[in-house]
């Protein structure tokens, strides 16, 4: 069995990880292959698939569960949601990749050729 105290949170009895450092939240595709991990409180952007880009802070609740944004439908078991956004035909990238990949475009200088 587990080492883990059982808590019940919004009604789904979960099994934190003790050690609050650890706490590690997975993103897969409905075949539980990972896609990328977040630390607990991150944010993460979904990209609908009109292209409409949407920013939610995500909450670990235990290593299976995940509180995506705010509300009385925000908990999910991990592969629920992934299931969900693949329906959706939605994206889901950590905000901080996000980021960084703006700040890259934006950063990178025109190209001017060999014009010295």
């Amino acid at each position: 069995m587990s080492d883990r105290e059982p808590v019940n949170i919004m009604g789904v009895i979960a099994f934190p990880n003790p050690d609050k450092d650890k706490r590690v939240i997975r993103f897969i595709d409905s075949e539980y292959h990972t896609l990328f991990t977040i630390k607990d409180g991150e944010s993460i952007v979904i990209t609908r698939f009109d292209g409409e880009k949407m920013v939610f802070p995500c909450k670990y609740i235990d290593d299976y569960h995940v509180e995506v944004g705010s509300g009385w439908d925000s908990l999910f078991h991990i592969c629920q949601f992934a299931e969900q956004m693949e329906r959706c035909h939605n994206t889901v990238l950590p905000l901080d990749t996000m980021e960084n990949s703006t700040r890259n475009t934006r950063s990178r200088p025109k190209d001017r050729g060999d014009a010295r």
